[in-house]
């Protein structure tokens, strides 16, 4: 899904042929880029517990899919961002670019200040740099990969 969603962002700041773009249409691209980065994390830390579940197993990873929520994700990178953590870097920039995409999506989302305009080439490369954090993390190893998955969803119980 989290790659379906880049394209989409990416479809929206597509152009229309020289006239400029609606604001609307750049910041639904930034929103969905940043859901594109929610579900990214949230497939990339069920994939790292229960990969090649199957059965009854295949419900407890949809389940566990379904139960993280953007606090649960945001206060883990929080934490994640922390070079005492232990994360590798990859981890680390993911942790930082979903803070930061969750500012710019709340911003694109209900700011209403016209002043505020975001300009197409900032929206695409924000777009871009999740696409190519997604990718540094998919090559990450196993470990950091659980290490993560465990500290967001393990943080999605501790409330």
């Amino acid at each position: 899904m989290h790659n379906d969603l880049l394209n989409t962002a990416r479809h929206l700041l597509g152009g229309t042929g020289g006239i400029p773009l609606p604001q609307t249409d750049i910041r639904r691209a930034v929103s969905t880029g940043y859901y594109a980065l929610f579900h990214f994390v949230s497939y990339f830390c069920t994939e790292a517990l229960f990969l090649g579940a199957t059965g009854r197993f295949s419900r407890a990873k949809n389940q566990a899919y379904r139960s993280l929520d953007h606090r649960d994700i945001l206060d883990a990178c929080r934490r994640a961002q922390n070079k005492d953590m232990g994360f590798t870097k990859e981890i680390r920039d993911l942790a930082i670019l979903f803070l930061n995409m969750h500012r710019l999506r709340n911003a694109a989302d209900y700011d209403g200040d016209p002043s505020q305009e975001i300009k197409p080439p900032q929206a695409l490369h924000k777009i871009g740099e999740c696409d190519n954090h997604m990718e540094a993390c998919n090559l990450t190893n196993s470990n950091n990969r659980i290490a993560f998955a465990i500290l967001v969803l393990v943080n999605s119980k501790s409330r």
